[in-house]
């Protein structure tokens, strides 16, 4: 099934010395099949910020996906630690990603997970995904 829903993306990022909160508006795709949830969209603020995503619901994990020439993907799993690579202006960072939370309902999306890079925390995000029919 596939429908086209409007969404709000509530990101929130604490990080050393500080935290940051941005609200993106778009529209998206929700499609749904057997075992899976996939939800590509186009977001911005008020204030020129963009963002395009595709987040995919595959059993128990997620893959959130940003779109683009410097694109990346994080694997989210609450049973386990996982890994990416994220593109850089100095180059490929490899980060490890442990996720806290992740539910998926009609309503949307909630995560929280945290970014290292090697022991160091750079991130703790909270994304919430409001998704309504259009």
């Amino acid at each position: 099934m596939e429908e086209h829903v409007v969404v709000t993306v509530r990101s929130t990022s604490r990080y050393e010395g500080g935290e940051e909160t941005a609200v993106f508006h778009g529209r998206g795709l929700l499609r749904r099949q057997e075992g899976a949830w996939r939800l590509r969209y186009t977001a911005s603020t008020p204030e020129g910020g963009r963002l395009a995503s595709e987040v995919r619901l595959e059993g128990d994990c997620a893959f959130l996906q940003t779109l683009g020439p410097e694109g990346y993907t994080l694997p989210l799993d609450l049973h386990q630690a996982t890994t990416a690579r994220i593109p850089t202006a100095a180059g490929i960072l490899p980060i490890t990603v442990h996720t806290r939370h992740l539910r998926w309902d009609e309503d949307g999306i909630q995560m929280a997970y945290t970014l290292l890079a090697g022991k160091e925390t750079l991130s703790q995000l909270e994304v919430a995904i409001q998704l309504h029919k259009e």
